[in-house]
């Protein structure tokens, strides 16, 4: 009777353990959000809109790894899975991920979020390109955003890596959100304006 008493103590523990680990996956801090916007000229697609995401403690030169930022367009196990730690793939779909509804609280939490990066971001760099056979012009411009809050986050799933050439972190915006205005007065801003973007 001992023994088993001590082994379902274990697993109580051995559980509880693996909880905690999963429930670090949603981490609160401060981050640093990365926009990249595309346009080209002669387009019927009109701009493209890139996001991406580092720890602004992580900011130390002008060599910086910046993660994969999903805004949209998540299923709610893809929501689930990356606040758990399960790796994800975002561009692909199947019959358990049906369903969108991510409830009113976090569709709030999403739209403060969007308003929070779009309205108080600082434009850092713009590149432009010039294309000879369409007669067409690109032009790229990056902005920050600093932020604080809480992100899940979970490695991409590797049978969809070859979609995008990508095989880093992917983080979704969870709750929380606001402007890490101190930021600006910041070392890291002035290493993330002087460092050189290219696609």
């Amino acid at each position: 009777m001992l023994k088993n008493d001590k082994l379902i103590f274990l697993l109580v523990i051995l559980l509880f353990v693996n909880h905690m680990a999963m429930a670090q996956k949603v981490e609160s801090g401060k981050y640093v959000i990365l926009t990249v916007e595309d346009f080209f000229s002669k387009s019927f697609e009109g701009g493209k809109k890139y996001f991406f995401i580092v720890k602004t403690d992580s900011i130390k030169s002008l060599n910086n790894t910046f993660s994969l930022l999903i805004t949209s367009g998540f299923s709610k196990r893809q929501l689930e899975n990356c606040c758990t730690g399960i790796d994800i793939d975002p561009f692909t779909f199947t019959m358990a991920d049906s369903t969108f509804k991510l409830g009113e609280k976090y569709i709030r939490e999403s739209d403060q979020f969007d308003n929070l990066v779009l309205s108080k971001r600082k434009k850092i760099q713009t590149v432009k390109k010039e294309w000879i056979i369409t007669k067409s012009t690109e032009t790229i411009t990056f902005y920050v955003t600093p932020i604080k809050g809480k992100f899940c986050s979970s490695e991409f799933e590797k049978s969809g890596q070859w979609k995008i050439d990508y095989s880093g972190k992917i983080f979704i915006p969870y709750s929380s959100f606001e402007l890490d205005v101190e930021f600006w007065d910041s070392e890291k801003f002035q290493n993330l304006s002087r460092k050189i973007y290219l696609l």
